[in-house]
């Protein structure tokens, strides 16, 4: 159901200037109940090692430590081992929050990349249109070096655009791999 949904807030990310009114509140909705979801899992998690979990606590979790095999011990880095769950948690939120702001960011700058293709495409048809018709007063019409200008922009804002979503794309999978170790912690 997390994929499902990670899925289509994907989805929406890609193709964000055909996002009708309707399907925003609903990118909105899934946003705050995967946000919802992770909280859950912190809070699980901290229940989890405060319980007992990963690390041994004295006096009536010594019993169920001493019960423990080397092989479990093992099974556990000394990293992990030393990591508090107050210092998890935060991490776990910000990096989680952080991805949010850059997910949010490269859907701002990728509308605004795609506006200023779209001007440029606009222009350059514009300026096709006009070349193209035989017209004695040619003060008002685009030289050559202009047409080449607005063409090394345009695939560099295209460029740009491709560098966001792969961005976009990256950040997605940083947070499924989260929300991965998020599930194995909360085990």
């Amino acid at each position: 159901e997390v994929e499902k949904k990670v899925t289509t807030l994907l989805k929406y990310i890609q193709n964000k200037n055909k996002i009708p009114n309707v399907a925003k509140k609903e990118l909105v909705g899934i946003v705050n109940d995967l946000h919802e979801q992770c909280q859950l899992l912190y809070s699980l998690y901290h229940h989890d090692l405060e319980s007992g979990g990963r690390k041994g606590k004295p006096g009536a979790a010594a019993a169920a430590s001493s019960s423990r095999s080397s092989s479990d011990l093992d099974y556990f880095s000394s990293e992990e081992t030393e990591i508090s769950t107050g210092n998890v948690s935060e991490t776990l939120s910000s990096d989680y929050a952080a991805m949010l702001r850059k997910i949010q960011e490269t859907e701002s700058t990728n509308e605004d990349l795609k506006r200023q293709v779209s001007s440029l495409k606009q222009e350059m048809e514009q300026a096709g249109n006009v070349i193209g018709k035989r017209n004695e007063d040619r003060n008002h019409l685009m030289t050559k070096g202009e047409v080449a200008l607005l063409r090394n922009q345009k695939d560099e804002l295209a460029s740009k655009l491709k560098k966001k979503t792969d961005e976009a794309s990256e950040i997605h999978m940083k947070l499924k791999r989260l929300e991965g170790e998020k599930e194995k912690r909360a085990k």
